[in-house]
């Protein structure tokens, strides 16, 4: 579950890196819960990665995919690292890489 601030149109918060699940050998993925901010339509949603080290290995994570008023679901593959498998999962743990999102409309 994200953590989230409300406001009439627009919403925030932050997805915890346990919420990263493994998608192939060199992505991962993350459907990210927004239920919790009553969006009346489907937002424009923005993200960002944060993290303890290593999230500037990541790319993909801004492309949102399946967007819902509920979710959304966005993947990462890593551009350094040397990780795949099981490694991958392990280093976004690890490194504590959370997502950051922002959903809003007019």
């Amino acid at each position: 579950m994200s953590e989230s601030s409300t406001q009439t149109n627009h919403c925030a918060g932050v997805s915890p890196s346990s919420l990263w699940t493994a998608n192939t050998a060199t992505s991962l993925t993350m459907k990210v819960d927004t239920s919790e901010c009553n969006f009346l339509e489907t937002p424009l949603y923005f993200t960002s990665i944060g993290g303890l080290a290593n999230h500037f290995c990541l790319t993909g994570y801004d492309g949102i995919y399946v967007p819902t008023k509920e979710s959304f679901q966005i993947y990462v593959e890593a551009t350094c690292g040397g990780w795949n498998g099981t490694d991958f999962l392990a280093a976004a743990q690890t490194d504590a890489w959370d997502v950051n999102w922002m959903g809003f409309y007019a």
